[in-house]
């Protein structure tokens, strides 16, 4: 325990005796009988000079102990031999009934010095007490502060690693998201090109076609017969109506400019019946006509390998 006292003691030994003097009441009267006699000790100088060097820093440093050891201090003065040795020189030279009135004063001022030294020291006691009651509970709260940190140290580790598995999870579905937006995009591409081929298959097998009839009404070199051409038109159909001229086996057909230049013509061409009489279904291609005026010219070829005329039917053409 002087060891407890002094400081000297390691710190586990001196958790354990702390945490020994909170409950046991009989370790707790040993330490203050030790104190008593450390401060006793260093009153009469008993102590070597590291141990009172460690007294000073660890003792008097409040006022309360510093008067306990006043006051031990007094006392050692007091019963000190040199004391003794001039009591009994003064007893020598004055008279007896003088010395035993000294004596007794002495005595009620030991007493009284006494009475009050005690109740200093049970002060001192409960005060010692309370320190070491509240040193231990300090104590006690550091080490569950450092059980509470410890949990806190664990339970954000188990956040961080719970929120890493989160960030992996997210990462995870964010490239299945890209994944998939990736192929429904080629699967819509692929949608759009089949979609186009379609269209272009469909447009190159039903092409856009412009068509004209031409009749009696415009059977002549003046004629005012009008085709308008789309201009996403691929073929003109011109519809000649031959008015009972059907006599003939084959036709040739003529397509000239207002100014006379040819621009398509066909040999061999048969009529087809219809419900009133029969007719020549020309086909040609719609780029060969510009806007401007048209004439085609008609003719049969007969059994005896003559060419004669039918007629001329004129148009114009817009675009």
């Amino acid at each position: 325990m002087v060891l407890y006292l002094l400081g000297n003691l390691a710190e586990a030994d001196q958790e354990s005796l702390e945490e020994t003097l909170l409950v046991d009441e009989e370790a707790f009267a040993r330490l203050e009988a030790v104190e008593d006699d450390l401060i006793d000790a260093y009153a009469r100088g008993e102590l070597s000079k590291t141990d009172q060097q460690r007294f000073r820093q660890r003792f008097l440093t409040t006022q309360g102990r510093r008067q306990r050891v006043a006051f031990g201090r007094a006392l050692a003065t007091e019963m000190s031999p040199k004391e003794s040795s001039k009591e009994e020189s003064t007893e020598a030279a004055v008279p007896r009934p003088a010395s035993r009135g000294w004596a007794l004063r002495l005595a009620v001022a030991a007493n009284i010095l006494l009475a009050l030294g005690l109740a200093w020291l049970a002060a001192q006691t409960l005060n010692l007490k309370g320190q070491v009651r509240e040193l231990a509970s300090q104590r006690l709260d550091a080490m569950e502060g450092r059980e509470s940190l410890s949990d806190q140290a664990q339970d954000l580790s188990r956040r961080l690693a719970e929120g890493q598995e989160r960030a992996v999870e997210l990462d995870q579905m964010v490239k299945t998201q890209a994944e998939e937006l990736t192929r429904k995009g080629e699967q819509i591409a692929a949608l759009q090109g089949d979609l186009a081929r379609r269209t272009s298959t469909r447009s190159s097998a039903q092409p856009l076609v412009a068509s004209i009839l031409l009749s009696i009404g415009v059977r002549s070199e003046g004629g005012s017969a009008q085709l308008e051409i789309p201009a996403a038109a691929d073929q003109v159909e011109l519809q000649v109506d031959l008015e009972g001229d059907d006599a003939y086996d084959d036709f040739r057909v003529t397509l000239r400019t207002g100014a006379g230049a040819q621009v398509w013509g066909r040999k061999g061409v048969e009529a087809v019946a219809t419900e009133w009489g029969s007719e020549l279904l020309l086909k040609l291609p719609a780029e060969l006509l510009k806007p401007g005026r048209y004439e085609l010219a008609v003719e049969g070829l007969a059994a005896s390998g003559d060419v004669l005329p039918v007629g001329f039917y004129g148009f114009s053409v817009v675009r």
